[in-house]
């Protein structure tokens, strides 16, 4: 009986810490739900992936200048080289 009591008595002191912080998931839940809701959240999440494709894309034809670039370079040197050999 006396292990029942403290295992008590600790499920009882924590309930206060657990409500506080259930308290304030649920204040995110809300927030996250009211953001999120309806036709105005699927835009939001939409236009965020959206940018997240567009700043994809934009790495992408950044490598790809870059490489064009030095292929642009390696090419006229050959073409230098080409000519000074007629």
């Amino acid at each position: 009986m006396n292990k029942t009591n403290t295992t008590l008595n600790a499920i009882n002191d924590s309930v206060p810490i657990l409500s506080s912080l259930l308290e304030n998931l649920q204040g995110l839940f809300e927030v996250l739900k009211w953001l999120v809701g309806g036709l105005f959240g699927l835009y939001l999440i939409f236009m965020f992936l959206k940018w997240y494709e567009f700043r994809k894309i934009r790495q992408v034809l950044s490598e790809l200048l870059t490489s064009v670039k030095s292929l642009e370079k390696r090419v006229g040197k050959i073409e230098k080289s080409m000519d000074k050999k007629k």
